[in-house]
């Protein structure tokens, strides 16, 4: 089935990452096809794409199209890859952590509701370092991810390989002088969900 679908998209690829990059939605409901039950993956050299079955591990290097259309902020592309497309939110491989854990900008805020109405795991980890998305959106301030994350009861104390709790990994950030303000809230929001103040790192 991987090999008849790798087949049927050869020499139209270009097209596929055009669509994904650039967000065109109508682009991807014609590249790509309806209902398929297979995760597209990118490989890291040349950019060739091909299904990934499901239960199938990634090889070391290669992301999914998910992964890519999250890192590049492109909202309608994630949505119809996991409606339409049987996208799975959890995918990781050696090099690539879920697709949640690549929102670590407040663009990709949609991307996150997508893919967390869509399943994606919470409070799962990284394989690098065993941050769960509140360690990504507490280190790099994101108050919406937060906000979104902790709706979805993420856990405030879950520790990372560090021994480091959300609130830890936001209070322990360089900051320059304009962005206090905008840590101590993140800080008040993780407080305000639990976290433990008097844990130290």
């Amino acid at each position: 089935m991987v090999d008849t679908f790798a087949e049927g998209y050869q020499g139209r690829q270009s097209g596929h990452l055009n669509a994904l990059y650039s967000g065109d939605g109508d682009a991807v409901q014609h590249f790509f096809l309806r209902d398929v039950t297979l995760n597209l993956i990118i490989e890291p050299h040349g950019g060739d794409m091909h299904g990934l079955a499901r239960g199938e591990d990634l090889a070391p290097g290669v992301t999914t199209a998910l992964h890519k259309a999250c890192q590049n902020c492109q909202t309608q592309c994630v949505k119809l890859l996991l409606s339409s497309h049987g996208a799975n939110s959890n995918t990781v491989s050696e090099d690539w952590p879920v697709p949640l854990h690549v929102c670590t900008s407040p663009e990709p805020l949609e991307c996150a509701k997508h893919l967390l109405q869509f399943g994606a795991a919470i409070n799962g980890q990284s394989l690098d370092e065993d941050d769960t998305p509140l360690h990504t959106a507490a280190r790099n301030g994101l108050l919406g991810h937060i906000e979104l994350y902790l709706r979805y009861s993420a856990a405030v104390e879950m520790q990372n390989e560090d021994c480091l709790m959300p609130l830890n990994a936001a209070c322990s950030q360089p900051q320059e002088k304009d962005d206090l303000e905008h840590y101590t809230k993140v800080c008040e929001l993780l407080l305000g969900a639990g976290a433990d103040a008097t844990t130290g790192d």
